[in-house]
């Protein structure tokens, strides 16, 4: 027997599957941002500061450093969004879980009560053939 709740329940994981498919995603580009991250930072530890040379090679340098460092604090914010998207992914995780969980319940209890009645109809009808068994040996005594 197919249940009501069959279609709901299915499209339900559906959507299960899909917050967690993009749950994953939003991971993988956190760890993408944080990658890029370490990158920069040691970027800016290997650059050299000049010992010698003209103002302009210092200013020059004075100018990279501060556009690692303005790359750093963006990557930084992208991160910080990125993982506030992902707090919102996982509450949406959580709440078609519990849909779905709510609906698989459903479905099974529906199925469970079809099985009873129908294993409740089959022994009222062996019954009746045990009866009817009985009667006509009766008769036939």
């Amino acid at each position: 027997m197919l249940s009501k709740f069959a279609p709901l329940t299915k499209l339900k994981k559906e959507q299960l599957e899909e917050a967690r498919r993009l749950l994953t995603e939003v991971n993988l580009y956190i760890q993408k941002l944080q990658k890029d991250l370490e990158k920069l930072e040691n970027d800016l530890k290997n650059q050299e500061s000049p010992l010698s040379g003209d103002i302009s090679l210092f200013q020059q340098y004075r100018l990279l450093t501060q556009a690692c460092h303005d790359q750093i604090i963006r990557k930084k914010d992208e991160i910080y969004y990125a993982k506030q998207e992902r707090h919102k992914v996982q509450d949406a995780v959580k709440e078609a879980l519990m849909e779905y969980e709510k609906f698989h319940y459903l479905q099974t209890q529906e199925e469970e009560t079809f099985r009873a009645k129908i294993k409740k109809e089959e022994a009222l009808q062996l019954d009746e053939v045990a009866i009817m068994g009985y009667n006509l040996q009766k008769e036939k005594s």
